[in-house]
């Protein structure tokens, strides 16, 4: 994981996970996923974040190349419980999931 201060007023941002690059405020619960780069991905986390009352803040995926692997960063208001993270992961195109705190 890498960081970066941006711009005049210095904004946080993580700019770089396991080698994907990214630019990603570093607050709240960040689910960070391992996915294959196929349609549809997307569309599941968001209706799974729906299901279980989760708002998403921001969502930025990285792929290594069209149809390969991706990763993405989703930004959601409160804390997921490892349930959630264990349903995320059992969708075939997810090959990982956790979460990352920030802040209180």
């Amino acid at each position: 994981m890498a960081g970066a201060l941006l711009g005049e007023q210095h904004h946080p941002r993580i700019v770089q996970i396991d080698g994907y690059e990214l630019s990603v405020k570093p607050e709240r619960c960040l689910i960070v996923l391992r996915n294959n780069d196929v349609p549809g991905v997307i569309g599941r986390v968001g209706t799974l974040l729906a299901q279980h009352g989760l708002n998403i803040a921001e969502y930025i995926q990285s792929r290594e190349a069209e149809g390969g692997l991706a990763l993405a960063a989703v930004s959601v208001d409160s804390k997921v419980s490892p349930e959630f993270l264990k349903t995320l992961s059992e969708d075939d195109d997810i090959l990982d999931a956790r979460a990352v705190y920030f802040g209180a």
